[in-house]
């Protein structure tokens, strides 16, 4: 091969190392992922550092926060507009004090957070702020060169302060009956003393309102007694209140019976009176079930003469000798009667 074909076979063969290598790099470029510093391709570099980075939430500590921005040699670039923007990761609205800043001869443009007013209580999670500072062009060439897509951030979290309290929990509702069944107006007592709140007896911390179905009566208080006069499912409800406001209830189902039905007994002393010497018949010996009582005693004795009263004891008198059927009625606070008879032979 002569020494011009070597030379044009060389120069082939540069030329396809040369493309290829172009080929190559401009792939890699292409693929990178873009500076956090900057735009992929441009050197110059934003910082943002707050101090301090906690600030106690009292709506008066500030935080002092920094934007410094560098070029590829590392100097300072001055006269570079800063945009100031703050998200609490709450939800809440803060603001910069100065929404736009340049930064100056050292290439530092600055703002001032002041924390919101204190939280009610210790939020579940920390409260964050995100302060970003996006840099913006202040002439065409700027702007150009892309400095208005800079944007870096810095978080500061929101300390409460002391004292603050914490997360109300819900008081915790429960009580007890007694008797756990009850009578036909027989007292019943419902008491919410294990009733808890925070995890401790809430006792005076707390209000409480009982609601009694079906006609949904309500009585106040840690303690609530009340009778029945119709028996059946009775459902109670208690309502528990603690002290910042915070309501539970819970709701319990007891049975009200109707008491047992009266029954009717006496007894004669002497069992054979004398005539004409006064004996006594006694309706002690007559019962009735809890939750009701005796109320009235009539008498028939048989010899065409009769008592009532409330009292269980009266005293007579038969004139003659004979056998006589006496009667006792009683009638009980239910309105409900029974009656016993007792043949008496007087001497």
């Amino acid at each position: 091969m002569d020494t011009k074909a070597l030379r044009g076979d060389m120069r082939v063969r540069l030329m396809g190392a040369l493309l290829t290598a172009v080929s190559l790099t401009g792939c890699t470029h292409e693929q990178k992922a873009p500076d956090l510093t900057g735009p992929s391709g441009f050197s110059t570099s934003i910082a943002v550092t707050a101090a301090p980075d906690h600030l106690v939430q009292d709506g008066a500590s500030q935080t002092v926060v920094t934007a410094t921005v560098r070029n590829a040699t590392g100097a300072p670039v001055a006269g570079l507009g800063i945009n100031w923007t703050v998200e609490a990761s709450n939800g809440s609205q803060v603001s910069p004090s100065t929404p736009f800043s340049v930064t100056n001869a050292d290439g530092k443009a600055t703002t001032i957070v002041t924390a919101p007013p204190a939280p009610a209580t210790v939020p579940s999670s920390p409260v964050k702020l995100t302060i970003s500072a996006q840099a913006q062009g202040t002439d065409a060439s700027t702007v150009a060169d892309g400095f208005d897509k800079f944007k870096m951030s810095v978080e500061v979290e929101l300390v409460p302060p002391a004292g603050t309290l914490a997360p109300n929990r819900l008081p915790v509702a429960a009580f007890t009956i007694s008797p756990p069944v009850a009578n036909i107006n027989e007292t019943v007592t419902f008491d919410a003393s294990p009733s808890t709140d925070e995890g401790m007896i809430c006792d005076a911390r707390c209000t409480y309102l009982w609601s009694f179905g079906p006609n949904l009566t309500t009585i106040s208080g840690k303690v609530a007694t009340r009778a029945f006069t119709v028996p059946g499912s009775v459902t109670v409800t208690l309502y528990v209140t603690d002290e910042r406001g915070g309501t539970s209830s819970t709701s319990r189902t007891f049975t009200v019976t109707g008491p047992v039905a009266p029954n009717a007994n006496f007894s004669v002393l002497p069992a054979s009176p004398t005539a004409g010497v006064s004996a006594v018949l006694n309706g002690s010996l007559s019962t009735v079930g809890a939750g009701a009582t005796i109320t009235q005693y009539d008498w028939d004795f048989g010899d065409g003469t009769a008592s009532s009263g409330a009292s269980s004891a009266v005293n007579h008198t038969w004139a003659t000798a004979g056998s006589y059927a006496v009667i006792l009625t009683v009638t009980d606070s239910l309105g409900r009667t029974d009656n016993q008879l007792l043949v008496v032979t007087v001497q």
